[in-house]
C-alpha cells in the first residue's frame, strides 16, 4: 500500500488493505491500513475520509500500518498494532487513525515507518520509536520492542533531523550531517563493515562518509542511499 500527502495537506491512500486497516478507510473486514472501507485493492488514489479537514504535515507507510504528523503536531496511526508499532500501546489494529497520546507535547515533525515499527522525531531532535525490535532497529539498547513510543537516549545531543526505516533496520541523520544506523545488517545495510550484522544501539557510519555533510536518507528492506551537501550520493547494502 502507499500513502501520500498533497501540498493541501490531505491524505490519500491506494493499494492492498489486506486484513489490518492500512488504507485507513475504516472497513473493518479488512485490514485497515488503506482506511477506504472497502474489501478490495485501491487501484487509484483516494483521500483518507476521516482525516478530512486536518491538514497534515508527513505521513509514512510501514508493512501493514501508517503513521502520521498533522501541521499541528498531532501524531495518529492505524492499521496493524500486533507489536506496539501503532504506539497507542494496545496491540489492537485501528481501522481508521487514531491519536497517539503518548506524544502529546513532543512537538512532532517528522515520522518514519517500516516493517512493524515506528520512528518518530521532534522539533528539538529527539528521536521516539515504537513496535517490533527482534532486530534492535528501535535502537533502545535492546531487542525487546516498545508498545509505547520511547525516547532514544544513544542519540540523546545529537539532533536527529532526518530519519529513514527499512524493513529491518533504521537509519538517521544528525544536525551536523553524521549518518547513525541501528538494527539488523546482514545485507550491509548499517554501513559498518561485514562485522555490523546485528545492533540494538545506534552507532555512527564514519569510513566512508568521514568529512561530508548528509543531508538526507532514504532506506529499503537491505539498502541505504545517502545525499551529501555537496551533491553526492552514497549507497550501502
Amino acid at each position: 500500500h502507499t500513502v501520500l500527502v498533497t501540498s493541501e495537506g490531505e491524505v490519500w491512500s491506494f493499494g492492498s488493505d489486506g486484513w489490518d486497516g492500512r488504507l485507513g478507510h475504516g472497513d473493518r473486514r479488512a485490514h485497515g491500513c488503506l482506511g477506504l472501507g472497502h474489501l478490495a485493492a485501491c487501484f487509484t488514489p483516494r483521500p483518507v475520509p476521516a482525516l478530512a479537514g486536518t491538514p497534515v504535515l508527513e505521513v509514512a507507510a510501514g508493512g501493514a500500518h501508517c503513521v502520521l504528523v498533522t501541521r499541528e503536531n498531532v501524531v495518529m496511526a492505524w492499521g496493524l498494532g500486533k507489536f506496539g508499532q501503532l504506539g497507542t500501546g494496545s496491540r489492537s489494529r485501528q481501522m481508521l487513525p487514531v491519536e497517539v497520546t503518548a506524544l502529546r507535547r513532543k512537538n512532532i515533525i517528522g515520522v518514519a515507518a517500516a516493517g512493524s515499527f515506528s520512528g518518530f522525531v521532534s522539533e528539538d531532535g529527539s528521536l521516539y520509536m515504537c513496535g517490533c525490535g527482534w532486530d534492535g532497529q528501535l535502537g533502545l539498547g535492546d531487542r525487546e520492542g516498545s508498545m509505547y513510543p520511547e525516547r532514544v537516549e544513544s542519540l540523546c545531543g545529537l539532533r536527529v533531523k532526518d530519519v529513514s526505516a527499512g524493513g529491518r533496520s533504521l537509519t538517521v541523520v544528525t544536525e551536523a550531517g553524521a549518518v547513525h544506523t541501528s538494527g539488523a545488517g546482514f545485507e550491509g545495510q548499517l554501513g559498518r563493515g561485514e562485522q555490523a550484522r546485528l545492533s540494538s544501539r545506534f552507532e555512527q557510519v564514519d569510513e566512508a562518509l568521514f568529512g561530508r555533510f548528509v543531508l538526507s536518507v532514504s532506506s529499503a528492506l537491505g539498502h541505504v542511499v545517502a545525499l551529501t551537501r555537496s551533491g553526492e550520493m552514497f549507497s550501502w547494502g
